[in-house]
């Protein structure tokens, strides 16, 4: 995924940045070298936490990509690639790029549109 650095914060040794893309804007941890405010990464995004049906994760009647910040925590929208019933890792869709998503609970129907949201992002830069 394309992100610009808008801004970022280091405490603790943690590097915290506010990023936007073509899908909105979100707040994640940085994993790698210091980022420069204004510049353009391409990164991979991780929620290392599980997410649940009906609880972090609704059908969306909305067929549209989204990233928004609400409340300290990012939402995102996109649409449910696969799904897998033996571990419950999910392949969410926003445009070009995907998200991995380990999941509990019953899923929305493959190729539905859905919202999640999570206070746990990590971004690592691909360096590509």
């Amino acid at each position: 995924m394309k992100v610009v650095i808008k801004s970022y914060e280091e405490s603790n040794e943690e590097i915290k940045v506010v990023f936007s893309s073509n899908f909105g804007e979100g707040i994640a941890l940085w994993q790698g070298a210091i980022p420069k405010e204004g510049n353009s990464y391409d990164v991979e995004l991780e929620i290392p936490n599980l997410l649940k049906w009906d609880k972090d994760i609704q059908g969306t009647k909305s067929h549209c990509y989204l990233i928004e910040i609400l409340d300290n925590r990012v939402c995102f929208e996109g649409k449910l690639e696969s799904f897998s019933d033996e571990d419950g890792c999910c392949v969410v869709r926003l445009g070009d790029s995907i998200i991995l998503l380990e999941t509990e609970g019953v899923p929305s129907e493959v190729q539905s549109y859905l919202r999640f949201e999570t206070d746990n992002i990590i971004l690592y830069e691909n360096n590509i």
